[in-house]
């Protein structure tokens, strides 16, 4: 029997001893996460989740535009080839670079060109070109 209260003595001591070794931690803790409802922290995490998509998408949207934009403002055919077409026209000499200029600032006006046929486009160019007093 005394080998037995002395077992239990030594093992008592030793809780004892582990329960004073272990910080004492006063400092309420805090339980807002318990408070919350589950389907609410579902609810909150699937909206973080979707704004985390719609950001994405956001900013893919805005590099389409951005390309469209930049596209838009191109002239649909290369700057030499808008120098052929000038010179197909049998403009005055001094009014080649002028017209060059003019149809390479505007998209649109390159585009009125390309659209109408061969024989009407100097008339057309040189409507357009006065209408913008650049003549």
């Amino acid at each position: 029997m005394i080998s037995m209260n002395g077992a239990s003595l030594k093992n008592t001591e030793g809780d004892k001893q582990d329960k004073r070794s272990q910080p004492i931690n006063d400092a309420p803790k805090s339980d807002v996460s318990s408070k919350v409802p589950t389907h609410q922290r579902n609810k909150k995490s699937k909206h973080s989740y979707f704004e985390g998509i719609a950001d994405m998408l956001r900013g893919g949207m805005d590099n389409l535009a951005h390309a469209i934009n930049r596209l838009s403002t191109m002239a649909p055919i290369s700057e030499s080839e808008i120098c052929q077409m000038i010179k197909e026209m049998n403009l005055e000499s001094h009014m080649n670079s002028k017209a060059h200029i003019f149809i390479c600032q505007d998209v649109n006006m390159c585009l009125t060109l390309m659209g109408c046929p061969q024989e009407e486009r100097k008339s057309n160019l040189l409507t357009m070109m006065l209408a913008h007093d650049y003549v």
